[in-house]
């Protein structure tokens, strides 16, 4: 079946499967599928064509990339963000990456919540994935929020923004330090760092830049 009507497509230079979001605001995913990120249709396998994840009312999706731990072999991740607000992302987690409170090395093909110290997240405006890490902008202006992968050295620090370089997994959403007054009006992610654009302001960036 041809893609002829997707809005929008999401990849990452170190993942190895592809998505695309279509206009009847379902997602389909092709490509290398070892880690469950092209959903459960198509878990563990390698897929040629499209195939649809179990996910609906989507308003925007992204694709975070990396490596397996301990072999280095690709092991991306896929985020959605639902038109009510919640994240749901699947696919590899050995970083926290999915946000869903967890670390787990092994495949993980069912869309899961996103979640912060709260619980769910609810009021997502955008999702971008990294290298082994998630970042979501949240309504308000006030908030973005990242989970998975911190460290410091060998090319790893300060990636989630919580000011500080402390090395580890963080598998719930915590927000990035943001001086008092902030209104963040767009967010982009990076291999290894993000950058924000806010209201009356310069842009702010964090992580390896």
């Amino acid at each position: 079946m041809p893609l002829n009507d997707a809005i929008q497509i999401a990849a990452h230079p170190t993942a190895d499967h592809t998505c695309a979001l279509r206009a009847d605001r379902t997602v389909w995913c092709w490509g290398t599928c070892a880690f469950g990120e092209c959903g459960p249709n198509a878990s563990g396998t390698r897929s040629n064509r499209a195939i649809p994840v179990e996910l609906g009312d989507v308003a925007q999706i992204t694709v975070g990339g990396g490596s397996q731990s301990g072999s280095g072999e690709p092991a991306g991740h896929t985020c959605a963000v639902l038109r009510s607000g919640g994240v749901r992302c699947f696919g590899y987690d050995g970083f926290g990456q999915l946000g869903d409170g967890t670390v787990a090395l092994t495949a993980n093909p069912t869309p899961a919540p996103m979640v912060d110290a709260s619980g769910p997240i609810t009021d997502a405006l955008e999702v971008h994935g990294g290298a082994h890490f998630t970042c979501v902008r949240r309504a308000g202006g006030a908030r973005v929020s990242c989970a998975g992968r911190q460290g410091s050295g060998s090319g790893w620090s300060g990636q989630l923004g919580r000011g500080s370089l402390a090395a580890g997994s963080y598998p719930v959403a915590g927000d990035v330090t943001l001086p008092m007054g902030t209104v963040v009006t767009g967010l982009s992610v990076g291999n290894t760092h993000s950058c924000l654009t806010r209201t009356g302001a310069r842009p702010m960036c964090w992580g390896i830049c």
